[in-house]
């Protein structure tokens, strides 16, 4: 009686190919982590002089090894890699890794504007983003919040020029430095908005003159400094909540398919007993 299989060996092959690509991104990961810390010690001028040399070596090995972890989830992934879901994170470290690579091509190292690439080396430190969920995560709700906080920062900018309009015309003589024109005006609200020096530096001298001008002041401080922070706060919490109740429906999803393959797999090892024990009686 000839033995049968309900998993496929490719099934069994491209979970063991899984496994190496995991291990092999974990390992990327933390290069990319010393490289940023590599980075980080050539811009000591003590510490470059003795191993600066080493650490530029170190860094540009790490960029081989960035180019043969892209090669190998291009030649996984194929077309998905460009267009499936995780396009625009495939797209960021691809970019990052080309304009890196760009500064290490010996053909180019005489033309000043190719060295400017090696800024971008440093920039490899962004794709640890996409390995930890939760700042994914983060990421993913900013960008989703940003037609909110978009909207919310046109409303902010109409009240800024409404206010400055007013400070022109109610401060605009006395202070020009500060409300000589509406451009002048809204950055010194600008500056009020960051709470930096608003007080003893801008309200208090104009109440001086104008007592009533606490008014302007305070009111434009309760709005800009707190209501749109607090509306921008909101988006983004809101959009946080939306993309991890998302990214829980997928987990939650691959779990289901993942318990069904376990089933599978015990399911498949049982008839491999019955097999072996038919085998066995003959």
């Amino acid at each position: 009686m000839a033995s049968f299989s309900i998993i496929s060996p490719a099934f069994s092959t491209r979970k063991a190919v899984v496994k190496v690509t995991r291990k092999f991104y974990t390992f990327c990961n933390l290069l990319i982590v010393l490289n940023a810390l590599a980075f980080g010690l050539l811009t000591d001028i003590s510490i470059a002089d003795r191993i600066g040399p080493e650490l530029e070596s170190f860094c540009d090995l790490s960029i081989l090894i960035f180019i043969v972890e892209l090669m190998i989830r291009l030649s996984l992934e194929k077309g998905r890699f460009f267009t499936g879901r995780n396009r625009y994170w495939n797209w960021f470290d691809t970019i990052i890794v080309v304009l890196s690579s760009a500064a290490q091509l010996g053909t180019f190292s005489s033309f000043r504007v190719f060295r400017i690439f090696r800024v971008f080396r440093q920039l490899n430190i962004l794709r640890v983003v996409r390995s930890a969920d939760k700042l994914k995560l983060i990421v993913e709700a900013i960008f989703n919040a940003i037609p909110g906080m978009l909207w919310t920062t046109i409303l902010f900018v109409i009240i800024m020029y409404t206010y400055a309009l007013l400070g022109s015309t109610f401060f605009g003589n006395e202070f020009p430095d500060w409300f000589g024109n509406v451009w002048r005006s809204m950055y010194s609200l600008f500056q009020i908005m960051t709470l930096e020096s608003w007080s003893m530096g801008i309200a208090r001298p104009v109440m001086d003159i104008y007592p009533a001008a606490w008014v302007y002041f305070v009111t434009y401080v309760l709005i800009a400094s707190y209501v749109i922070l607090n509306i921008v706060v909101a988006l983004v919490v809101s959009s946080l909540q939306e993309v991890t109740a998302k990214n829980e429906a997928k987990k939650s999803q691959m779990l289901s398919r993942d318990a069904l393959r376990e089933e599978m797999e015990k399911l498949q090892r049982q008839i491999d007993v019955v097999n072996d024990m038919l085998k066995n009686s003959k």
